[in-house]
């Protein structure tokens, strides 16, 4: 198994077939989903970001989804160099 820590909450460990994004608690840790790919986990924690901005307007809520891409998209260029 590898593991890839984002930050000191979340980590992802990549099994024989899926992704596994883990948050740390303090007292334990909670597995929040299982993902086909690195992407899809780093997606999903990023969305789950922007739920908690609250009230957005639509342009504002396709401009952070625009960034979501390019976030995960940075991410997974910067690994494969």
């Amino acid at each position: 198994m590898t593991t890839i820590k984002i930050n000191d909450t979340y980590r992802v460990e990549i099994h024989n077939y899926d992704f596994v994004l883990i948050k740390h608690g303090k007292k334990y840790d909670a597995t929040l989903g299982y993902f086909p790919s690195l992407k899809h986990a780093l997606s999903w924690l990023k969305r789950e970001e922007v739920k908690s901005l609250g009230t957005l307007n639509v342009d504002e809520y396709i401009n952070e989804l625009r960034k979501l891409e390019n976030w995960t998209g940075d991410v997974l260029n910067a690994r494969n160099h």
